[in-house]
């Protein structure tokens, strides 16, 4: 970026080191935000920062606070914002000002905030904040506030820009609302304030203009104790110097979009390039996105409706597509499609479109068929127009745009110009169809760029065993049916110049990536040819809830002791003349401990606490504890409330002697944290003692590997093993008939790993017919007996020994590559690990006792994890004793 180091260049440091985690983020944060919307790594990262940031700048004496978060397009910047005011108002802060360049952005934000019927709210149903129920209102002015709730005014910075320099209205906003109380400036696409700073003055009167950027800091500067946050995707500050200056202190987080990218929170990007008419790639993105809402049914993903969009050059081209497609939908038929067939069916490219046709045949869908489903679902009543000025109804509208995924916003194909660019949130837009041909400028490309960085936001859905909602899951599986709801499609003529310039900007903005090193994972014939990859098994165990009959007790959901300690402090307070030669000094009172039960208070406290805090509704409780049948049981069974210990800390004449408000506030402050821990249980799993099997000769082995770059020493992650010349790690891996793959491109512990396994092949030979080591891409997922976490081994390595009774031993060996930093991280999976030989029982896929038909003896191992530098011997000697030395 430059020279200079930023302030989250340090935080990285800081982080890394973890004086920096998420364990700074106050509860009343993640508590009251939407579970709907849950956050991700990088959102815990930015707000643990901003905590980190705001304690230290307490306590070098600063009061106020301007900080700078930029996150991809895409990476939830609503989301830290809302997770900003509640920690904000859990520091005292109840005024907020949101400011923004676009109108649309206002009414998506008010959506975001306000409307708790909407599917993008952002909060909690109920806000509980130190036990008091918050409110959000949305306020004109700040004399409007009530000092209780979080207050908020929506503005432009027209808007903003006007209170200086007009007359105020009657109940507007004015220069005086920002002096009379500490606020909080929420700046989103905060890049527009910056508009100045990017240009070169060229007089003293251009520099004293005022300018957006100025009208800002005018309004952070009226109070002495006042916030200002800026979020936003594009800072610029690689391409403008100038801003360096200015966010170097206060640039806390830089997420961008090539990391959102690379961690797979986006969607791909393919562009598809054709010789046919704007009618044919329109009806080539209906055929491709009724694929896909289908292929979502097929796999039971529910509310999954994927939208078509038709950008036009202007208003009048995108209108007149617009009435076109009325005609063209209305008179579609079977002749029109068994032409695209045809047509398709010629070309050599295996497609996404020619896999939708292939699928729609073998599901006894007929052209005409087909004809009439495409007329149904894209009928002009789920169609819209959309530009600048189309609607007087624009509010109206921007919701509906905005809501897109929600199963009754009718629409599924949309007509715009450039209207849908910033602020857009839209997670189920899978195909752009470009009609706009003669328009192949920097800047055409460049709004192209940007519409497709809106569409590429990924539409999340949980699939089996595929957990992470939010990232792509089928990268190694290109061929996946559900790959179809992970792609963008960008429909254009072939135009190599257009193509050239419209690559060079989405690599500009990190949605291409020129480095990304692909590899192509192939089994060696041998392997195929083999009787285990013929006959064999592979066994894995299932994730299972903890069945909720279980829970008959808070002992029974809560792993921890149920002792909550509570704190009372004292309201003494003693004044000094600090320039009196004699200051006298009072003894510090000493803090005892009373531990308590909820016997020692009185019931009336108790019912008044529990009154306050929402979470102690019986119908609430019931969902966690369901033999609990009233609150009269939960108050007075030993099972539950009488079953906790308050340890209560403070001087001994206070503890000894409380008041009904002291005793309400223990009891508030014991019961917030029994909800935190009662909520942690909520999803309780566990990993199944049973193992059930499946054919190996099912499993698709051979897939597609993706690398953000190939490496320079081809012993690390993304280098192939084969090109390795380092005698300590190198393996003659293509010609070693006991290694299934014919490359590996995994880690350098990998590597180290497959290096023993060649020097132990002596051994190996000895003592089985038949062996093989399996790298596992993502073909067996483990999961945990304790909690049900999941994890999925490195390499799986299967053995055969062929007994004189002709039954056969096999083994199947779990094993797993660590490097040195995740040996203590990762400790409970290398107990698993060890577990599973003492604990499994085999059984078939309905979960059945395995009788096995050719009276196959099978074992399953887990050995403890392998390290080059720390673990090598260990491993060595486990698997001595526990393989090796096994064999009969």
């Amino acid at each position: 970026m430059s020279d200079v180091e930023m302030l989250y260049e340090e935080y990285d440091l800081l982080e890394k080191h973890d004086i920096i985690t998420k364990e700074l983020i106050p509860d009343a944060v993640i508590d009251n935000l939407n579970p709907a919307f849950p956050m991700r790594d990088y959102q815990f990262r930015a707000l643990s920062r901003f905590e980190y940031y705001w304690e230290k700048r307490r306590q070098q004496g600063y009061k106020s606070t301007h900080l700078m978060f930029q996150l991809a397009t895409g990476a939830g910047k609503t989301l830290l914002m809302a997770a900003n005011i509640l920690s904000l108002y859990s520091k005292g802060y109840r005024n907020f000002l949101f400011f923004v360049n676009s109108d649309n952005i206002i009414e998506k934000t008010k959506q975001n905030f306000l409307a708790r019927g909407s599917s993008k709210y952002l909060f909690n149903d109920f806000i509980e904040i130190d036990g008091q129920r918050v409110y959000i209102n949305h306020v004109s002015n700040f004399s409007e506030e009530n000092p209780t709730d979080i207050n908020i005014i929506f503005k432009s910075i027209q808007e903003l820009h006007s209170i200086f320099t007009t007359d105020a209205k009657e109940n507007d906003l004015t220069i005086e609302d920002f002096k009379m109380d500490k606020i909080v400036l929420l700046s989103d696409e905060s890049h527009h304030i910056n508009a100045e700073i990017k240009k070169k003055p060229s007089t003293d009167e251009e520099i004293d203009l005022i300018t957006w950027g100025n009208i800002v800091n005018q309004v952070y500067g009226q109070h002495p104790e006042n916030v200002l946050l800026e979020y936003t995707a594009t800072a610029e500050i690689e391409r403008f110097p100038q801003l360096v200056n200015k966010y170097k202190d206060i640039m806390v987080f830089d997420y961008p979009l090539k990391k959102f990218r690379l961690d797979r929170f986006s969607k791909e990007v393919k562009v598809v390039q054709s010789d046919a008419r704007d009618r044919e790639r329109v009806f080539h993105a209906l055929i491709v996105s009724q694929y896909r809402k289908r292929i979502a049914e097929l796999y039971g993903i529910r509310n999954f409706k994927p939208v078509v969009l038709v950008k036009g050059k202007d208003k009048a081209h995108a209108k007149r597509l617009y009435e076109s497609f009325e005609d063209w939908i209305v008179s579609l038929d079977g002749n029109q499609i068994e032409e695209i067939i045809n047509h398709v069916n010629k070309s050599e490219e295996n497609n996404l479109l020619k896999k939708a046709l292939s699928f729609f045949e073998n599901q006894g869908i007929s052209a005409t068929h087909l004809a009439e489903e495409l007329k149904v679902e894209f009928a002009m009543s789920h169609s819209l127009l959309t530009y600048s000025g189309v609607s007087d109804q624009s509010k109206k509208l921007q919701i509906s745009l905005n809501t897109l995924e929600e199963p009754n916003n009718p629409y599924r194909i949309l007509f715009v110009v450039k209207q849908l660019t910033e602020g857009w949130d839209v997670l189920n837009l899978f195909d752009i169809v470009r009609t706009d041909e003669n328009s192949t400028t920097k800047q055409s490309t460049t709004q192209d760029a940007q519409l497709i960085g809106r569409g590429a936001r990924y539409f999340p859905f949980v699939y089996k065993d595929y957990t992470e909602r939010f990232k792509r899951k089928f990268d190694n599986e290109p061929n996946h049916d559900l790959r179809a709801l992970e792609e963008l499609y960008y429909y254009s003529l072939n135009n190599p110049s257009y193509i050239q310039e419209l690559h060079k900007q989405l690599t500009n903005i990190g949605m291409s990536d020129e480095t990304k090193h692909v590899v192509q994972l192939k089994v060696k014939q041998n392997f195929v040819e083999s009787s285990l990859y013929k006959t064999g098994l592979l066994f894995e165990n299932q994730e299972i809830p903890v069945p909720i009959l279980e829970t008959d007790s808070l002992s029974d959901i809560i792993d921890t002791p149920l002792i909550y300690d509570v704190t009372l402090s004292s309201s003494h307070m003693s004044v000094a003349t600090i320039l009196d030669e004699k200051i006298e000094t009072e003894q510090e009172s000493e803090i005892k401990l009373r531990t308590m039960t909820i016997a020692d208070f009185e019931k009336r406290h108790l019912l008044k606490a529990i009154q306050k805090v929402n979470f102690y509704r019986f119908s609430n409780l019931k969902r966690h504890l369901i033999h609990l049948k009233s609150i009269k049981e939960f108050i007075s069974d030993d099972k539950y409330l009488p079953s906790i210990f308050i340890n209560l800390y403070g001087t001994e004449e206070i503890i000894n002697q409380l008041s009904a408000v002291q005793s309400v506030r223990i009891l508030m402050d014991m019961l917030l944290t029994l909800q935190t821990d009662i909520k942690k249980s909520a999803k309780k799993r566990r990993g199944s003692l049973e193992f059930s099997y499946k054919k190996i000769k099912d499993i698709n082995f051979e897939k597609t590997l993706y690398f953000s770059e190939k490496p320079l020493n081809p012993a690390e992650v993304g280098g192939a093993l084969s090109e390795v010349t380092d005698a300590q790690i190198s393996v003659p891996i293509k010609q070693e008939n006991w290694y299934a793959y014919e490359d590996n491109f995994g880690t350098s512990e990998e590597k180290y790993f497959l290096k023993l396994m060649y020097s132990m092949t002596e051994n190996l030979n000895e003592l089985f017919d038949e062996y093989y080591v399996i790298r596992n891409e993502r073909f067996l997922r483990l999961y945990r007996f304790e909690d049900g976490v999941a994890m999925e081994p490195d390499f799986i390595l299967l053995c055969k020994k062929q007994r004189e009774d002709e039954n056969a031993l096999i083994y199947q060996v779990f094993i797993e590559a660590k490097g040195d930093g995740l040996l203590e991280k990762d400790e409970k999976k290398e107990v698993f690990l060890k577990e599973i030989a003492d604990r499994y029982t085999l059984s078939n896929t309905d979960g059945q006792p395995l009788i096995l038909w050719d009276e196959n003896d099978f074992k399953l191992i887990g050995l403890p994890f392998y390290n080059k530098n720390l673990r090598e011997q260990d491993f060595i000697t486990s698997f001595q004793s526990e393989v090796l030395d096994q064999v009969e």
